[in-house]
């Protein structure tokens, strides 16, 4: 919870004072038997902070505080993308906090098995930041909503991370403009991967 400084305090008891002197024979129409209140308080306001200013202030008690992205995302989704019929996962680094990508091979895939990132397929593939991953998977992980603990080894899969020059890492103290990517937008590139990879099959 926030606190006054003693200078705030005195400023808003003198400017509270000035007030009550100006509206204390003003707060009661007896003519009329109602009460201005409504305008005192407003008054007040603007005497204290000014009345443009008090609109712009924020609500400490706010019970829709803005939450980042990462803090209300899953951190693991699995899906099977239609297209292709490859399974694409979708996991959280444990401690840097940025999502990463990966595709399954199946055995008939003239690339499953191979571990060089630098392969001149692997290289080529169009995704985010480019391939960065290719070999076995054990992917765990506990879903928040249902409680269901996930530990799955996948023989191959191709991946990709969002933790490069220019990505919002939440686990990484920002110095510059950098964007957040998304599930919806890991999701989009899982499927962008599997497409290509899907045309490399054979």
């Amino acid at each position: 919870m926030k606190k006054f400084t003693k200078q705030q305090v005195d400023f808003i008891c003198y400017q509270i004072g000035e007030w009550y002197v100006q509206w204390k024979n003003q707060l009661v129409d007896y003519e009329t038997r109602t009460h201005r209140l409504g305008y005192a308080k407003e008054a007040l306001k603007e005497r204290i902070c000014g009345l443009e200013e008090y609109k712009d202030l924020e609500d400490e008690y706010d019970i829709n505080p803005k939450t980042n992205p990462w803090e209300t995302e899953p951190d693991f989704l699995e899906f099977v993308d239609e297209s292709t019929g490859y399974r694409c996962f979708i996991q959280r680094h444990p401690e840097l906090k940025h999502l990463c990508g990966y595709v399954e091979l199946p055995e008939k895939h003239k690339l499953y098995g191979e571990t060089n990132v630098d392969n001149e397929f692997l290289l080529n593939l169009d995704v985010h930041g480019g391939v960065t991953y290719a070999k076995d998977k054990r992917f765990k992980d506990i879903y928040r909503a249902v409680l269901l603990f996930i530990d799955e080894y996948v023989p191959y899969v191709v991946g990709f991370d969002c933790g490069h020059a220019g990505d919002l890492v939440p686990g990484v103290k920002s110095f510059h403009e950098e964007v957040y990517r998304d599930i919806e937008y890991v999701t989009n590139e899982c499927k962008n991967l599997a497409k290509q990879l899907k045309e490399l099959e054979n």
